[in-house]
């Protein structure tokens, strides 16, 4: 005769089989999201979005707190935001800081929510504090790279699961931090469903002019001058050439006059997020120069759209964005190429297809599974 009883095990793998994790929408879990500033445009803030929305989307009870200053660093910090984390902090099941970073709100928020729940950090935020400090210019920001440092190892450190956007953040994770390999899990992010529209391959009019084009912020580890360079010397390969920049940061005096000395270059400013597919569109190639990237979303997105991408051979982005990209070996190369690269259609279509790949349906699954290993870990 069949065993009806079951033991405390047993009911539990039947309550987590029958909440099976390729079902979210089944799911009974309550969710706070602990975000930078949602209406900032960084990649940060673009992940952040696109998580909230996308669990919502699959039925999961989430919640989200912008850890953002209202009164004062010092009373936010210490007090007014520790303790409203706190609070929302008794009525969920898992506490997700989508960025490890941000002063004194990681450390306090986070001392006082692992006496309440588990805690998941992302990772998405790169190592440029640990690479780029010297670039900081004056005491107060060289003082703030490392209270950064020092407040993200503690908030990873201290984490019950840490995800890492690639291979490569999860080699960082385990090598600067010593996280154990065991509690970094990988999840990459995805891209916007406004990237998935169809498009036209081939029958397209030759245009007299070739649009090399740039979307993102000015800051140095972008290397900005060094596209605007290359871009100087591939108007010899093909004087038919304009450099697009598009960007929300206003050029330092040093990039303004290089902008201004350089023939055949345009810079437009911001751009809003309903308006990146068709200005992405516009390019014909599109150059990505940053010296280190913790994941390097414009790169697919450019690469959705059908529009070829190049960046620097050197530069520290995870392999599994640029696999589709030309690499350059210097600024020489990259001039060669603004001027030349052209992809085949067969090879379009793969990168287009492997750039698309990277859906919020696929990132939510294995988000929702890392939740469950907080959960069990706990």
């Amino acid at each position: 005769m069949e065993n009806l009883f079951l033991t405390p095990m047993d009911c539990l793998l039947v309550s987590l089989k029958e909440n099976d994790f390729d079902h979210p929408g089944k799911l009974h879990m309550k969710i706070l999201l602990l975000t930078p500033n949602l209406s900032e445009i960084g990649g940060i803030s673009r992940y952040s979005r696109e998580l909230f929305n996308s669990l919502r989307e699959k039925r999961i009870k989430v919640s989200k707190l912008e850890l953002v200053e209202h009164i004062s660093p010092l009373l936010d910090y210490i007090l007014i935001t520790p303790l409203r984390v706190w609070s929302m902090s008794l009525r969920v099941d898992v506490a997700h800081f989508t960025f490890p970073c941000h002063g004194g709100f990681s450390l306090i928020s986070q001392l006082l929510i692992r006496k309440n729940c588990p805690v998941v950090v992302t990772n998405y935020w790169d190592f440029w504090p640990y690479f780029f400090v010297e670039q900081s210019q004056g005491f107060k920001k060289f003082v703030s790279s490392f209270v950064d440092i020092y407040s993200m190892r503690y908030c990873l450190t201290m984490a019950d699961v840490v995800i890492a956007t690639s291979k490569q953040g999860k080699v960082e994770l385990t090598q600067i931090f010593g996280l154990p390999k065991e509690k970094v899990v990988i999840v990459p992010p995805a891209i916007s469903s406004r990237f998935l529209r169809p498009i036209r391959l081939g029958g397209k009019q030759p245009r007299v002019r070739r649009i090399v084009g740039y979307i993102g912020p000015l800051s140095g580890r972008k290397n900005v001058e060094s596209l605007i360079m290359a871009f100087r010397e591939a108007q010899q390969f093909n004087p038919n050439l304009e450099l697009h920049i598009y960007s929300g940061t206003k050029p330092d005096k040093t990039l303004e006059k290089l902008l201004f000395q350089t023939p055949n270059t345009h810079f437009f400013g911001f751009v809003p997020e309903e308006a990146l597919c068709k200005i992405y569109s516009s390019f014909d190639v599109f150059v990505f120069p940053s010296l280190y990237e913790g994941w390097g979303l414009p790169i697919l997105e450019a690469q959705a759209l059908g529009i070829p991408t190049i960046v620097f051979e050197y530069a520290k982005i995870p392999e599994e964005v640029t696999r589709y990209s030309f690499k350059a070996r210097d600024i020489h190369d990259m001039a060669r190429l603004m001027a030349t690269a052209e992809m085949e259609e067969a090879q379009r279509r793969e990168m287009i297809n492997y750039a698309r790949s990277f859906t919020w349906e696929k990132t939510i699954s294995k988000i929702l599974n890392v939740y469950e290993k907080a959960l069990c870990g706990n």
